[in-house]
């Protein structure tokens, strides 16, 4: 989909510049803290905020154990 708007946008409009942008391992390195307080700029309520924080501290489960985590996002969490 990001292809095909791309195409749409370079073809229908005057494009002078394209970034490409690599974002490999951006949600295992994203700084809890750091989203915490971003998120916080437009979510104001503390229930909200707290559930988030929790969703991110959830962990991970590796052979059986369960491994905090203080980076990173759960990716497909949350649907």
């Amino acid at each position: 989909m990001a292809l095909d708007a791309l195409h749409t946008a370079i073809m229908s409009q005057r494009v002078n510049w394209v970034l490409d942008a690599d974002i490999r391992s951006f949600f295992d390195s994203v700084d809890h803290e750091w989203l915490l307080r971003m998120v916080a700029h437009r979510i104001t309520d503390p229930r909200i905020l707290r559930l988030i924080e929790l969703w991110l501290r959830t962990g991970v489960l590796e052979s059986g154990e369960k491994q905090d985590t203080d980076r990173g996002t759960p990716q497909g969490g949350g649907h």
